[in-house]
């Protein structure tokens, strides 16, 4: 018998229990995270555990700056309160360059050759992102090969607005994508930029139209619309906006994850 799909009550239930749980790891992390003085003024990933993690972890944790006085701030991952693997933070939202600089020196971070533009006259897609940067990569796995961290740093064309976003690769990531799994990483980039677009209660027209063309969603009210997965699609308010331009670089840090 197919199952049945559960009530709004037994999601909002759902949900509540998500986030009480979120809420004790969160605090169990706050005990246990004690900064050190060479801490300050710096970036520090921590798993769910306390325990302090480089760049490379594929853990879900915590992304703390540490001020000048020892404070800690946690950063946010879009979803908040609830812990993240460290590609799923951007630091370069935080303000902090020379904690974002220190950061990237101690992990070896260094940019190599010019950065890739993606234009159209309508609006850049997922695809034609995708196409450009499984091209790119593939020139850099040729060089460093998949051991070493690369993050992929973006800056989006809006009308009148630039936005930058950026997201990682580690090794086990680079690996797939070696190995041919290459569908990935266009959905990294454009969740990264979906990211920074929704904190200006934005979104791509590209993402709005492939979201209204959902089954699902036909013959709905746009504030009822569900996303691919059948969640609820927050955005239905949010402006839409032409991408005119996307140009990306890739940093490669020099230090290989084991």
């Amino acid at each position: 018998m197919p199952q049945r799909k559960p009530t709004k009550r037994q999601r909002q239930f759902t949900e509540h229990r998500r986030q009480l749980k979120a809420k004790k790891q969160l605090q169990r992390v706050y005990d246990r995270f004690r900064p050190s003085k060479r801490e300050n003024d710096s970036f520090v990933f921590v798993d769910t555990t306390g325990k302090r993690r480089g760049v490379e972890s594929r853990a879900k944790g915590y992304l703390f700056y540490v001020d000048k006085s020892g404070r800690r701030h946690l950063q946010s991952s879009g979803r908040k309160g609830f812990a993240a693997r460290f590609r799923d933070y951007d630091v370069s939202l935080a303000g902090k360059p020379k904690a974002q600089a220190k950061l990237e020196k101690r992990h070896g971070f260094k940019s190599y050759g010019q950065p890739i533009s993606v234009k159209s006259g309508d609006s850049v897609t997922m695809e034609s992102l995708g196409r450009k940067l499984r091209g790119r990569l593939g020139e850099f796995i040729g060089r460093f090969g998949s051991r070493n961290v690369m993050v992929v740093e973006m800056r989006v064309h809006t009308r009148g607005k630039i936005l930058r976003a950026q997201f990682m690769l580690t090794g086990s990531e680079l690996k797939a994508f070696e190995q041919g799994k290459k569908k990935f990483l266009p959905r990294l980039a454009w969740k990264a930029i979906s990211t920074e677009l929704s904190v200006e209660d934005m979104v791509a027209v590209t993402s709005a139209a492939f979201i209204a063309a959902l089954t699902m969603n036909k013959g709905k009210r746009k504030a009822g619309w569900t996303d691919a997965r059948g969640s609820r699609w927050g955005k239905s308010g949010y402006k839409k906006v032409k991408i005119s331009q996307i140009d990306f670089k890739i940093k490669v840090s020099t230090k290989r994850s084991k």
